[in-house]
């Protein structure tokens, strides 16, 4: 259930969404509030977004706002509240950016749940793509994300095998790419839940507000992505360079492991990845292979 607080900004962020600025009394009737009430969930909302009162205005800054990215070759398709952006995607046509305020049924791997709360990036893309990029695209999605965050904002991320963004041992992002076959074509769903200026309530999880101690405009991070996944088929031209460059990013790397999968539960050591992104473990009995779609649970032990 959406409590009375969450629900009232919802209602404010969609008045805003597709402009930069309204005055206090006609947000106020808009959404049915006293102004002096509706000042209060402005204060509050600011926390996680670069809205603010100034005078009888209100005013969300158009670099937090995704409406008004226009990304080349892309439709962006910004919504409030989504049950899952991936979900909704699979109805878009293709070149699609579905970015979502609120998520209320977000997905992670596995059907495991992923938690869309206000001030995050909830997005999923919709795009054509060959077979071999799309078999390179879960090496290649997290280097995008790790090279932004150390690039634009110094925080020195790592992979979790096999794609959950981490800071130290703290989630940061995870990502989920899901493919259909149409014809000759791979079409993949990415989808990216990255903690921006959102509060994460999960235990073991940060935020890069929190990593860098202000708010962050975030159509500059949707900007970057978004360049990166239109050029992912350059990305792949070259495999081995870009598997090198996954194993330098890669957390779980020459850790000891222990992983939950449709085989039952493995512990040993991840030595390597194999040309898929699949993990390669030394075990006792000699080494395992894990792959993504049969793993349901990694954890690092050292």
């Amino acid at each position: 259930m959406i409590d009375e607080n969450t629900l009232l900004k919802l209602l404010l962020l969609d008045s805003l969404k597709t402009t930069s600025e309204a005055s206090l009394h006609e947000l106020s009737w808009e959404i049915g509030v006293e102004p002096g009430y509706l000042e209060n969930i402005i204060r509050d909302l600011g926390r996680n977004y670069l809205i603010r009162l100034e005078g009888n205005k209100v005013v969300w800054n158009i670099a937090d706002n995704p409406s008004y990215l226009k990304p080349w070759g892309w439709r962006v398709i910004h919504k409030t509240v989504l049950g899952s952006t991936q979900e909704y995607a699979r109805g878009c046509g293709l070149w699609a950016l579905v970015v979502a305020e609120y998520l209320l049924m977000g997905k992670g791997r596995h059907g495991k749940r992923w938690v869309g709360n206000l001030g995050g990036l909830w997005i999923t893309y919709r795009l054509p793509t060959t077979p071999l990029t799309a078999s390179y695209a879960p090496i290649a999605i997290p280097l995008i994300i790790i090279d932004l965050l150390n690039r634009s904002y110094g925080v020195k991320a790592l992979i979790k095998w096999p794609n959950d963004i981490v800071y130290g041992e703290e989630k940061l992002a995870g990502i989920l790419i899901e493919a259909e076959a149409i014809g000759s074509k791979i079409v993949l769903n990415i989808g990216i839940g990255l903690n921006v200026n959102n509060e994460p309530p999960l235990p073991g999880t940060t935020s890069l507000k929190k990593l860098i101690g202000r708010l962050i405009p975030r159509n500059g991070i949707l900007s970057s992505i978004t360049s990166g996944i239109t050029k992912l088929e350059e990305l792949v031209e070259k495999p081995e360079s870009i598997k090198k460059k996954y194993l330098s990013g890669l957390a779980t790397l020459n850790k000891r492991i222990k992983a939950k999968t449709i085989d039952g539960e493995i512990e040993g050591v991840a030595v390597d990845v194999n040309e898929y992104g699949d993990l390669i473990v030394e075990v006792d009995s000699g080494k395992k292979i894990l792959e993504a779609s049969k793993t349901f649970e990694l954890r690092h032990l050292d």
